[in-house]
């Protein structure tokens, strides 16, 4: 058994007892050491607020942890220290609850909650604790004793204020800002040595409860790196060899529960769960791997151009009618996508996609989430990929942009880990013919909060993409800065009906991109909310028949992972580090690439902040690609140029990047181009489209968790490390041109059916040379004197 008696080990006891010597005023602390390894503090505050908090060193002489077995409960808390020989004890859920995976004494439960995962995991020598939207099918093989939670408090040291499990609605169900109750909580230091258990009396006159924030305040004053809400009601009981600690809110006092957690502390013997391990110091920055190899690519598509239509749904689970397209892997008609039953689409033509079409951009958004969990969407008849295209938590919707190319049978596969509903919208498709790719230095064209002049509810803008002559479309990251209502919003070419699909979803106060490859129409690109927000729109790039760039699509490939060790980068990015990414260096990529399509994600961020993915070789540009919070991952897809051969990435804020590429635009070999286009002199063909669903994504009932830990590594699929938190409100994007001001994610909302008809007057469209053939040699040149 490992004794901890280094200098780490002395400076954590130093650090905890100068922690527990400072409480906050108008506090009463009385410090007590019932038991060998353990002290107990009674605080008493003015509110007035009683609670008790138990500091246990798993490495003390005796010291050990039980959970409740299978067939040991139900039963009030003190019967179930009194069965065990405990010295003390605390409930782990409410009187008819059971979160998580609950083991006890070695033996698992049988009937495991699939919905809510967060757990506190003991075994030999070994303490550790997950947050609640990692949603694990099986305890761990080495895990003992377990007890289920529900309320992600702490995760990683980063607090996780303003949790509302209620989600938009006010009131909560027991997390939400102000919301008083008993409380049953535990914590656990960054060492992995001390344990904290809370329990605070409440719906009393001598005690009225404590808010969810207040308990991080007390873990995190106390020296917890992470930490756990079990219970908040009438059940919340912590009970000593002595007799009851705490007092239940019940006037007949305790509560019958389903699972606890006891504790041993004779002052002798084994400290069989001493979970202590040295804390190494993260670096200041990502560091390069230096013995990580490049990947290769797998082209799946000749050089291919762009052909956009008016957005048109392909599927949408919740009913047979708009299942139709998407064909089951179990046989169902309708509901919710499993992993074994994810399905696939072949008829893309249908909805406007070109007979010969090689690859399809399509928007994808999860609905009706009941756990978290990540979707991939990926060409029939290939294994699945390592990547994921969109990344939920529980009660949020979450779209995302995706291109990829038509597998056998000209079959596109989705499929979801977890149970979750999907929408699917066709936005166009890549044949041998259409619209290339003319990259510029990302541009921001729009800012409404610079001009004070909010997109109104129903009422379309046309956006001067500052297109050149012959530009019949656009490549762009749209983001949403939410007010005080819930909505969506739709882009696509002006002139035509405004289409009965979404881009963007969005709820109070949140901030949500997306990537947008879109037709211009006859007036520009238009966009139109359900209700008041506020929009950013940065340009990367223009479609024209004589753009030099075709598309090649690609297997999804993780190209950068630092959460690992398997990629360039390890560890997180310090705020304003630049990653470089070799894109012409990976093995099968074609040559002349000068842009990319990849999947972008921020994980366990610091603060709220934003990624900019950009060229290289230049500074990094006042626009971005992706807003995070420090809750939950987000997830954006980016279409960019690249410089040198290479693509760049930083971050506002410290965070875990991954980069999954979906394709490339590349100047095809010299051969005679064609440039014939889908579209005619930019005019969409509003017959393209069709009828708008029966109904679309209703709002959330509520907002909980965070998104699965993000894309899936081949052996890693699990949610982000984010945490479980509304977003913040703070209305801060993409630096403003005058301020630098920047935007903060949030990735939920509800979408809605879109209001029909346009009605838009064209902003003016900026001059700018076609490009001719000139342009193209001219472009050739200057990487001949790159090379």
């Amino acid at each position: 058994m490992p004794t901890p008696t280094d200098r780490t080990g002395a400076l954590a006891a130093l650090l905890l007892a100068a922690s527990l010597a400072s409480p906050p005023a108008r506090a009463v602390d009385l410090w007590t050491t019932p038991y060998p390894g353990v002290r107990l503090l009674r605080r008493t505050t003015s509110r007035p607020v009683v609670f008790w908090v138990a500091v246990i060193d798993s490495c003390a002489p005796g010291v050990r942890f039980r959970a409740t077995a299978p067939s040991e409960g139900p039963r009030v808390t003190s019967s179930f220290g009194r069965l065990v020989g405990a010295q003390l004890a605390i409930n782990g859920d409410f009187y008819d609850h059971d979160f998580g995976l609950n083991v006890g004494n070695g033996r698992a439960w049988p009937y495991p909650d699939t919905e809510h995962s967060g757990n506190f995991s003991v075994g030999p020598n070994r303490i550790e604790m997950t947050p609640d939207y990692e949603v694990l099918p099986a305890p761990a093989p080495w895990v003992t004793e377990q007890l289920g939670g529900r309320w992600t408090l702490l995760n990683d040291g980063v607090p996780q204020y303003g949790i509302d499990d209620n989600g938009p609605s006010p009131g909560g169900f027991v997390c939400a800002p102000g919301l008083r109750h008993p409380r049953t909580a535990i914590g656990l230091s960054r060492d992995r040595r001390y344990v904290y258990l809370l329990v605070a009396d409440g719906r009393q006159s001598t005690s009225v409860g404590m808010t969810c924030d207040e308990l991080i305040d007390v873990f995190r004053e106390l020296g917890a790196h992470d930490a756990m809400g079990l219970d908040g009601g009438g059940s919340s009981t912590l009970w000593s060899a002595s007799g009851l600690i705490s007092h239940p809110s019940d006037a007949s006092g305790e509560r019958t529960v389903r699972n606890h957690l006891a504790v041993f502390a004779t002052g002798s013997g084994a400290a069989p769960h001493c979970g202590f391990r040295a804390v190494v110091t993260e670096p200041p920055q990502a560091t390069p791997v230096t013995t990580a190899a490049l990947p290769s690519v797998t082209v799946l598509s000749p050089p291919s151009r762009f052909n956009p239509i008016v957005p048109r749904r392909a599927f949408d689970t919740r009913t047979p009618s708009e299942s139709a397209r998407l064909a089951r892997r179990d046989g169902s008609t309708a509901g919710p996508l499993t992993l074994s039953g994810g399905g696939g689409v072949r008829d893309w033509t249908s909805l406007g996609a070109r007979a010969d079409a090689t690859a399809v951009w399509l928007n994808v958004t999860a609905v009706g989430l009941e756990m978290p969990g990540f979707v991939t969407v990926f060409p029939s008849g290939r294994p699945r990929p390592g990547t994921s295209n969109v990344n939920f938590g529980m009660s949020h919707i979450v779209a995302n942009a995706a291109a990829v190319a038509l597998g056998d049978g000209g079959e596109v596969s989705f499929e979801s880990s977890t149970s979750v509903d999907l929408i699917a919208d066709l936005a166009g498709s890549f044949a041998p013919t259409g619209s290339g790719l003319a990259p510029v230095a990302p541009v921001r064209v729009l800012d409404t909060r610079a001009t004070s002049s909010p997109l109104r509810a129903g009422v379309t803008r046309a956006v001067d993409v500052r297109a050149p002559a012959g530009a019949n479309g656009v490549a762009a990251s749209v983001a949403v800065i939410a007010r005080d209502a819930q909505g969506f919003l739709t882009a696509g070419p002006c002139g035509a009906p405004v289409p009965a699909t979404s881009n963007l979803n969005f709820v109070p106060g949140a901030v949500v991109a997306n990537a947008v490859l879109s037709g211009l129409g006859t007036a520009g690109l238009c966009l139109t909310s359900s209700v008041d927000v506020d929009v950013i729109v940065d340009v990367t790039g223009h479609l024209a028949p004589s753009a030099p760039l075709s598309f090649y699509a690609l297997a999804p490939q993780r190209l950068l992972d630092t959460r690992g060790e398997s990629t360039a980068y390890t560890g997180r990015v310090a705020a304003g580090q630049v990653i470089t990414l070799p894109i012409q260096r990976l093995a099968g990529m074609p040559a002349s690439v000068g842009a990319v399509v990849a999947n972008v994600t921020a994980i366990g961020a610091s603060t709220p902040g934003f990624v900019t993915a950009y060229p290289c070789g230049a500074a990094p540009p006042a626009t971005s690609t992706l807003n995070f919070t420090a809750d939950r991952a987000a997830a954006a897809l980016a279409v960019t140029g690249v410089g040198g051969g290479s693509l760049c990435v930083v971050s506002s804020a410290r965070a875990h990047l991954i980069v999954d590429l979906q394709g490339v635009w590349a100047t095809p070999p010299a051969t005679p181009m064609d440039a014939g286009v889908s579209l005619d002199a930019g005019r969409v063909d509003a017959s393209l489209d069709g009828p708008a669903p029966a109904r679309d994504v209703p709002a959330p009932a509520r907002d909980v968790a965070a998104p699965m830990q993000d894309i899936a590594a081949p052996t890693q699929d699990v949610p982000a490390p984010t945490q479980d938190v509304t977003a913040p409100t703070q209305d801060v994007t993409a630096p403003l041109p005058d301020s630098g001001r920047d935007a903060v994610a949030e990735d939920a909302g509800s979408v809605e059916e879109s209001p029909a008809g346009c009605g838009c007057r064209a902003a003016p469209r900026r001059g700018g040379a076609p490009w001719s053939a000139a342009a193209l040699l001219a472009l050739l040149a200057r990487r001949r004197r790159r090379r």
